[in-house]
């Protein structure tokens, strides 16, 4: 994970989603981020399907109170974090929320033949 100052910004290839009491939590799309087109499509996903989407910058230490985490990105899709380990450490369920977007995510991939 990326920060500035203190504030999370995303993966070095990949942008990052806290989850919160079913509540999506990412940094907005500026010049801090790359605005992804899986971001993007989540995004979408999240909020068509009844989730919360906010988009603000958050501090490092709301990592401990977050109850899932994942990234996303065009090679990793979205792929859950089970723990983080720096100068904050903290573990991560799999929880409801991203599996439920893994799954409605796949649904909308092209299916291959």
């Amino acid at each position: 994970m990326l920060h500035r100052s203190g504030t999370i910004t995303e993966g070095s290839s990949s942008n990052l989603f806290l989850v919160k009491d079913k509540v999506l939590y990412t940094h907005p799309a500026t010049n801090l981020i790359l605005n992804g087109i899986t971001r993007q499509l989540v995004i979408e996903l999240a909020e068509q399907h009844q989730y919360s989407v906010v988009e603000e910058p958050f501090p490092v230490e709301v990592l401990e109170h977050a109850d899932e985490a994942f990234i996303t990105s065009s090679s990793v899709e979205i792929t859950p974090i089970k723990s983080v380990k720096g100068q904050l450490s903290t573990t991560f369920d799999v929880g409801p929320v991203t599996k439920d977007l893994q799954a409605k995510f796949k649904d909308i991939l092209p299916k291959s033949n």
